[in-house]
């Protein structure tokens, strides 16, 4: 409700990301909780503000364009994400 096109535009200026590496839902409630659920990402409503927050979760995309790894922004993942980068870009591009 509160992460429109332009809310998501700001954000995203202010934190030095977007399209093409970066990506963003926005839309009726209904279409952003269905792609919440098929992605299993947790939400929660903040007890002092009202607002609806989510998890910052960062999927990995191998070049047959599935998911090939999940990272939450924690220490341990941090130390992680380089290693399956490297791995990611060493992977052969997949026959047609």
């Amino acid at each position: 409700e509160h992460d429109t096109p332009q809310a998501l535009t700001q954000m995203a200026s202010a934190q030095g990301v977007g399209a093409p590496l970066y990506r963003f839902a926005t839309g009726p409630p209904e279409t952003v909780n269905g792609v919440l659920d098929r992605f299993g990402i947790q939400r929660w409503k903040n007890a002092s503000t009202g607002v609806l927050e989510h998890a910052s979760v960062y999927f990995l995309i191998d070049r047959r364009g599935m998911i090939a790894y999940r990272f939450t922004l924690n220490d341990r993942d941090e130390a992680l994400i380089a290693d399956a980068l490297r791995l990611l870009i060493a992977e052969p591009a997949p026959a047609d």
